[in-house]
């Protein structure tokens, strides 16, 4: 009995609560359901979009590293190299000090030995070259990855907020 006694004060009170609305209300209601469910749907495809482009960074970042270690390796064996030639020139080996040697023993082998040390000097050259563009492209390596990670700390932001 009390329950029915319940139900029927509150639909006494609620009932002139829903009388009093009107289409205006539900139009107005409806609007706001659309907007949020826009907002929604736009807050999904942010999320998506983020992401998406956490896992492309990821994968950027991994690869970065597989290069950088390649680019490392490469980096030792050119400064290996232009070390040997630098060994090599200060034993008196270099372009320089067998042009001299050859060019002044008075001997018909000057234009061999001109072409010697061009080949020599061209080697070393070639060396140096290699190690600079190596090193360029460690630096052009790491740049890349400090940006990506940077980029990749305001993904995880946007998508923590």
């Amino acid at each position: 009995m009390r329950r029915a006694l319940a139900f029927v004060s509150v639909l006494l009170i609620a009932l002139p609560a829903y009388a009093q609305i009107t289409s205006e209300d539900v139009e107005r209601a409806e609007e706001r359901m659309r907007e949020a469910q826009a907002k929604a749907d736009e807050l999904a495809r942010r999320l998506e979009d983020a992401w998406s482009r956490q896992v492309q960074l990821e994968d950027e970042i991994a690869a970065l590293d597989q290069a950088m270690d390649r680019t490392r390796v490469r980096l030792e064996a050119s400064e290996a190299e232009v070390e040997a030639l630098a060994v090599e020139m200060y034993k008196g080996a270099s372009s320089s000090v067998s042009l001299m040697a050859i060019l002044g023993s008075g001997n018909d082998n000057a234009p061999a030995g001109l072409e010697y040390a061009r080949r020599v000097k061209g080697v070393e050259e070639t060396a140096v070259n290699n190690l600079k563009a190596v090193r360029a492209e460690l630096e052009r390596q790491e740049e890349r990855l400090a940006d990506a990670r940077s980029e990749q700390v305001q993904v995880t932001e946007e998508l923590a907020a």
